[in-house]
């Protein structure tokens, strides 16, 4: 019988349906659509062709049915159509995304190396670092044992790049033993995420012009022959070394 195998064919096309990403209401409705052809196939393999009322029915319930299943796949391509938008703009923004986070990264790099770059320029710089070794009156020493102070004088200079203000200078001297000559009072500066031990220090103000500076370090321990290390500290920057001979 051809109504058998209209709604044979109709049952087929709801096997034929594909829904993408899962859509569970509509699939339920699918479903319920799909059991109920079945449903008319059998009772129809029930009904005698001689049944023109019957049949009537059935064909005008496969008509109804059809439209249904229209109504369905129309409705599937329009969500179809609508992922594959969705698709589309989602790879459009993860691939704006993927650029921005770039341009976020190297404008960060630019910036730590402007940083570094501006960090380098601003650090003091000195000339003429000399020691003297002296006794109390000011008069220069030859002889280790008549040494009763170091007088460390420099000129820091020029630098616009500098913040200025209120400063302070850290002398540390090291002995040929390599220890540290201790200031009164056994202080300590950070220099490089690290606590160092001074031997003098000094407040002063820059004013980003050259600058005389004379630092004093008294002596009040035994002082060993050898060779001695003096380096100054401004801004947690090590701004300057020079080393001196004493016998």
């Amino acid at each position: 019988m051809q109504l058998e195998q209209d709604f044979r064919s109709l049952i087929e096309e709801y096997d034929s349906i594909q829904v993408v990403n899962n859509y569970d209401s509509l699939l339920l409705q699918l479903d319920v659509e799909q059991q109920r052809v079945a449903q008319l196939l059998d009772e129809l393999e029930t009904v005698k062709a001689t049944n023109a009322v019957k049949l009537r029915e059935y064909r005008k319930e496969l008509s109804t049915m059809r439209r249904v299943m229209k109504h369905y796949v129309y409705q599937i391509d329009s969500l179809n159509t609508v992922n594959q938008q969705l698709a589309e703009e989602n790879k459009y923004v993860k691939e704006q995304y993927k650029e921005a986070t770039q341009t976020v990264v190297q404008l960060e790099e630019e910036k730590e190396k402007l940083s570094k770059t501006i960090e380098i320029a601003s650090q003091l710089e000195l000339r003429n670092l000399e020691v003297s070794p002296q006794n109390m009156k000011g008069r220069e020493m030859r002889k280790l044992s008549k040494t009763e102070r170091f007088v460390v004088s420099f000129t820091l200079l020029k630098n616009i790049t500098t913040e200025t203000g209120n400063k302070m200078a850290y002398l540390r001297i090291t002995s040929p033993q390599l220890e540290v000559l201790p200031s009164p009072d056994n202080g300590q500066f950070e220099y490089e995420d690290a606590m160092l031990e001074y031997s003098a220090k000094k407040p002063f103000v820059y004013e980003a012009e050259d600058l005389d500076m004379e630092m004093y370090y008294t002596v009040n321990q035994f002082l060993f022959a050898g060779e001695y290390q003096f380096d100054l500290f401004v801004d947690g920057d090590h701004i300057g070394h020079t080393t001196m001979v004493l016998k």
